[in-house]
């Protein structure tokens, strides 16, 4: 990410939004090997990802950790040192290019949707698919979308 905002005017990166500038900015100090490292770890993540899907079909998994957040916030800890703690349930099958739906599973108790995915063998996209019209179908009602405000 800091390759691309380097690459930008002062006045251009100015209008990224400052947590991504923060966490970006750290990997100007990475070196070459770390970065290696790190994305070795993509593909141990996909070896992973290949023997679970050799015993299972299809994983139900949360979206995230949280149901909500802060809305200006641009995820649960708005700390940019610790950027993925959010995404712990989804990278792995971004990674490992599995296909995967994300619906809404129901609410919380102050009415929040709780996001639900379904996550299926590498190219079972039809599968996943339907996979989630099942589950929606016996998930039950759900609520209006918000309106928003009339102004």
């Amino acid at each position: 990410m800091w390759d691309d905002l380097s690459k930008l005017s002062p006045e251009e990166r100015g209008k990224a939004l400052p947590y991504i500038t923060q966490w970006a900015e750290r990997g100007a100090k990475l070196s070459g090997v770390d970065v290696i490292r790190g994305f070795n770890m993509t593909m141990a993540i996909r070896a992973a990802a290949a023997k679970l899907f050799c015993d299972l079909d299809y994983v139900i998994s949360p979206v995230s950790p949280v149901v909500n957040l802060a809305p200006s916030w641009p995820h649960r800890s708005n700390d940019p040192d610790k950027p993925f703690e959010h995404i712990g349930y989804t990278v792995p099958w971004n990674m490992a290019e599995n296909p995967a739906v994300s619906i809404n599973g129901g609410y919380d108790g102050n009415g929040f949707p709780i996001g639900v995915q379904i996550i299926g063998r590498r190219f079972d996209d039809i599968g996943v698919l339907a996979m989630a019209k099942a589950f929606e179908g016996l998930r039950g009602a759900q609520r209006p979308w918000p309106s928003p405000p009339k102004t």
